[in-house]
C-alpha cells in the first residue's frame, strides 16, 4: 500500500530480484541456515512468519496456501461429509487465492483488500501490499 513512499528500485538488473527487497540478516547460508532449523516458521496473531533468532518477518499473504494445502487430502478425507470446519478452511483459502497480487497498484484494489482484512481479522490478517 504504501511501497510508493519508499526508495527502492523495483526494476532491479536481475530479472529474479524484480519486486523484492533483499535484507542481509542470515549470518551464513541460507541453506545451511534451513538445515540448522535457525529459520523457521510460525503462526501468531492470525498470521504467518519467518523467524530467525530474534528477528521476524512476516510472509506475504498470497504465499499462504502453500503451507495450507499441504497434506489436505488427509485432512480431507478424515473429515466426513461437508462439516462446517473444513467447510471454513477451504472457503480461507479460496480467499486467499483470490487475493490481489503483491504487485497490485489499483489503489480501489488495494481499498477492498484491507477492508476483507477487517472482517476477517480473526482468521488471518490476509492483505499486505
Amino acid at each position: 500500500m504504501f511501497a510508493g513512499f519508499f526508495d527502492v528500485d523495483w526494476e532491479p538488473v536481475k530479472r529474479e530480484l524484480k519486486d523484492k527487497v533483499l535484507l542481509p540478516v542470515l549470518g551464513g547460508q541460507y541453506g545451511t541456515a534451513l538445515e540448522n532449523q535457525e529459520i523457521t516458521l510460525s503462526f501468531q496473531e492470525g498470521a504467518f512468519y519467518i523467524n530467525y533468532y530474534e528477528h521476524r518477518f512476516p510472509v506475504r499473504p498470497q504465499t499462504y496456501t502453500r503451507v495450507l494445502k499441504h497434506g489436505i487430502e488427509i485432512l480431507e478425507s478424515s473429515l466426513t461429509g461437508e462439516g462446517p470446519h473444513l467447510t471454513e478452511f477451504l472457503s480461507i483459502i479460496t480467499a486467499i487465492e483470490h487475493l490481489p497480487p503483491h504487485t497490485e497498484k489499483d489503489a480501489e484494489k488495494i481499498k477492498e483488500c484491507y477492508g476483507k482484512k477487517r472482517l476477517s481479522r480473526n482468521v488471518f490478517g490476509i492483505c499486505t501490499v
